[in-house]
């Protein structure tokens, strides 16, 4: 909120400041306000007011700035907007439309190859801007390869995807996760890896917090039946996409809790899987959506 001074109106005293603010994607979930309160600079526009209505509204304008000013900082829960997915070889790229609300890109490479450990993405592209591994959030287990990459600050709009792997492999599978209202500094917890076999997918203690989102990616060797864990009723599957019969991909989340949290599935058939999870920070903003400036 932009409150003006003594001897100024809301529009002299900001003029295009506010509109600057509304457009920074940092800022999209939060709302941009102009208080307009009766001054000296604003006096030939209430001439009509006498003076018992003019020391009212100045009255109620400080009580209401100084409930502003007092409000405690909260957290807005970070939120799942859409998903997808793509298949490919050495290289893969794919095209998803980018919601002016989502500020953060999860891109969940699922990597298979027949002679052994898959080699390693090497690059991964948004709209040919370079998105960064999460900490942690790579492995692999027999012939099944999971690593967890994310991009902030992305465009809007349809962007181009571009998922590299620096040596050979069989297939792969290209997921990503779009989230609302995710922390754009400190952005994730610590990441948790499960490469193992059998056909319950665990992903335990990711360190988590009311408000955050986890999220889980997953590689198998094969295309087991993938979905989530019966005990895990609020996981909530992504995406679910095979490149043929020898590699599936699966992308989850499931929202944070004070401490920790499990991500789980079930595939079915017993087969070799290398997964990751990870908790996404909420983003901080005033309560209230208020942006307030003295």
């Amino acid at each position: 909120m932009f409150v003006h001074g003594f001897t100024d109106t809301g529009k002299e005293a900001w003029d295009k400041f506010p509109n600057l603010l509304y457009k920074d994607e940092e800022l999209s979930p939060l709302d941009v306000c102009i208080w307009i309160y009766p001054s000296y600079g604003g006096l030939h526009d209430e001439v009509h007011l006498n003076v018992s209505e003019s020391l009212m509204r100045y009255i109620l304008s400080f009580f209401i700035v100084g409930v502003l000013l007092c409000a405690q900082p909260a957290w807005s829960d970070v939120s799942y907007d859409t998903a997808s997915s793509s298949t490919g070889v050495s290289c893969t790229s794919h095209s998803h439309t980018f919601a002016s609300h989502a500020n953060l890109a999860i891109i969940i490479a699922s990597l298979r190859d027949g002679g052994g450990p898959p080699s390693s993405v090497s690059s991964i592209t948004v709209a040919e801007n370079n998105a960064t591994l999460i900490a942690g959030c790579a492995g692999s287990s027999g012939n099944a390869r999971i690593e967890m990459w994310y991009h902030l600050k992305h465009p809007r709009g349809a962007q181009t995807v571009v998922v590299t792997v620096g040596g050979t492999i069989d297939q792969m599978v290209t997921g990503v996760i779009f989230l609302i209202g995710a922390a754009t500094s400190s952005t994730f917890g610590t990441c948790v890896t499960s490469l193992s076999s059998g056909t319950n997918v665990d992903v335990y203690s990711i360190s988590s917090a009311l408000g955050e989102l986890g999220v889980m990616g997953l590689a198998t060797n094969a295309a087991p039946t993938c979905a989530p864990d019966a005990t895990a009723v609020v996981s909530d599957e992504r995406y679910d996409t095979a490149n043929g019969a020898n590699i599936k991909g699966c992308g989850y989340t499931e929202p944070g809790a004070a401490g920790t949290i499990n991500i789980r599935a079930d595939l079915g058939a017993s087969n070799s899987f290398a997964a990751a999870g990870v908790s996404v920070r909420a983003l901080r903003r005033a309560s209230g959506g208020v942006i307030l400036f003295q």
